[in-house]
Protein backbone atom coordinates (compact mmCIF):
# COMPACT_ATOMS: atom_id res chain seq x y z
CA UNK A 1 0.00 0.00 0.00
CA UNK A 2 1.53 3.37 -1.05
CA UNK A 3 0.32 7.26 0.57
CA UNK A 4 1.46 10.47 0.39
CA UNK A 5 2.97 12.22 3.35
CA UNK A 6 -0.03 14.46 3.85
CA UNK A 7 -2.86 11.93 3.47
CA UNK A 8 -5.65 10.59 5.50
CA UNK A 9 -4.07 8.20 8.44
CA UNK A 10 -7.06 6.23 8.00
CA UNK A 11 -4.56 4.30 5.16
CA UNK A 12 -2.11 4.01 8.02
CA UNK A 13 -4.62 1.68 10.34
CA UNK A 14 -6.31 -0.02 7.23
CA UNK A 15 -2.64 -1.13 6.21
CA UNK A 16 -1.63 -1.86 9.73
CA UNK A 17 -5.11 -4.04 10.14
CA UNK A 18 -4.90 -5.72 6.98
CA UNK A 19 -0.58 -6.00 8.27
CA UNK A 20 0.14 -4.68 5.16
CA UNK A 21 3.70 -2.85 4.31
CA UNK A 22 2.69 0.87 4.03
CA UNK A 23 4.91 3.30 1.91
CA UNK A 24 4.86 7.19 2.22
CA UNK A 25 5.79 8.90 -0.80
CA UNK A 26 6.12 12.88 -1.74
CA UNK A 27 3.27 14.97 -2.78
CA UNK A 28 1.61 13.68 -6.15
CA UNK A 29 0.32 10.42 -7.35
CA UNK A 30 3.43 10.04 -9.54
CA UNK A 31 5.52 8.40 -6.91
CA UNK A 32 3.17 5.46 -7.10
CA UNK A 33 3.62 4.66 -10.60
CA UNK A 34 6.00 2.33 -10.70
CA UNK A 35 4.89 0.76 -7.71
CA UNK A 36 1.86 -0.16 -9.70
CA UNK A 37 3.23 -0.92 -12.63
CA UNK A 38 5.76 -3.50 -11.45
CA UNK A 39 3.11 -4.99 -9.03
CA UNK A 40 4.49 -4.04 -5.69
CA UNK A 41 1.90 -1.74 -4.75
CA UNK A 42 -1.79 -3.14 -4.71
CA UNK A 43 -3.16 0.19 -3.73
CA UNK A 44 -1.73 4.03 -3.68
CA UNK A 45 -3.75 6.91 -2.24
CA UNK A 46 -3.25 10.38 -2.59
CA UNK A 47 -3.88 13.88 -0.95
CA UNK A 48 -6.88 14.85 -3.49
CA UNK A 49 -8.82 11.40 -3.06
CA UNK A 50 -7.38 10.03 -5.98
CA UNK A 51 -6.56 6.33 -5.66
CA UNK A 52 -5.52 3.24 -7.98
CA UNK A 53 -5.62 -0.52 -6.88
CA UNK A 54 -3.71 -3.69 -8.89
CA UNK A 55 -6.55 -5.60 -9.91
CA UNK A 56 -6.22 -9.81 -9.78
CA UNK A 57 -4.89 -9.96 -13.15
CA UNK A 58 -1.95 -7.33 -12.20
CA UNK A 59 -3.42 -4.49 -14.21
CA UNK A 60 -3.62 -0.95 -13.04
CA UNK A 61 -7.54 0.38 -12.55
CA UNK A 62 -7.35 4.19 -11.37
CA UNK A 63 -11.08 5.80 -9.96
CA UNK A 64 -12.60 8.74 -9.96
CA UNK A 65 -12.21 10.91 -7.14
CA UNK A 66 -16.11 10.23 -5.79
CA UNK A 67 -15.48 6.42 -7.13
CA UNK A 68 -17.62 3.22 -5.23
CA UNK A 69 -14.13 1.80 -4.29
CA UNK A 70 -12.82 4.91 -2.41
CA UNK A 71 -16.29 5.22 -1.33
CA UNK A 72 -16.19 2.33 0.69
CA UNK A 73 -12.92 2.53 2.14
Amino acid sequence: MGKTVVSSQMIDRVAARLNRTLYEVPVGFKWFVEGLHDGSLGFGGEESAGASFLRHDGSVWTTDKDGIIPALL
